[in-house]
């Protein structure tokens, strides 16, 4: 038997898109366990760079506007609108941009593997307008190692 303190808790949330999105923008909404929860905000010309994830596996869900999914060769993995998504298995390089003048409203979910070190496995250094936004992943990153390119 588990303590109270112990015992596993609900979080409820809300969002609400911010008033000025410099690029990108991000709210997390929760976390329990394994599992993370946020919403991401990206204008025009919002993307990110090369990169995978070393324990997460993702679920992207858009809510708003158009996202377009890249993979390690640049190659088009999926061009996704209001109510569709996609899985990103841990360790799939891709990156991702907003794909309409609308802003892009996409739903995120995380479930890390507690097997792994869980970081951000950058291919490519940040974009320019990574930089020009001031992006600070959580994440800090690193080079993936020839075992973990897929």
């Amino acid at each position: 038997m588990t303590s109270p303190a112990e015992e596993p808790q609900t979080t409820l949330f809300n969002f609400a898109q911010p008033d000025s999105i410099n690029g990108k923008a991000a709210i997390r909404l929760g976390t329990g366990g394994m599992v993370t929860a946020s919403v991401q905000f990206l204008a025009a010309g919002g993307d990110n760079n090369l990169h995978s994830h070393s324990a997460e596996d993702e679920v992207f869900l858009v809510l708003g506007g158009r996202v377009r999914f890249y993979g390690k060769d640049g190659d088009v993995v999926a061009e996704l609108g209001q109510n569709e998504g996609i899985v990103v298995p841990r360790l799939f390089p891709y990156w991702f941009e907003s794909a309409s003048e609308e802003v892009l409203t996409i739903y995120k979910v995380g479930a890390k593997d507690p097997r792994y070190e869980n970081e951000r496995l950058n291919y490519q250094g940040l974009n320019a307008s990574q930089i020009a936004r001031g992006d600070n992943h959580p994440l800090t990153g690193r080079a993936p190692t020839e075992a973990e390119k897929v």
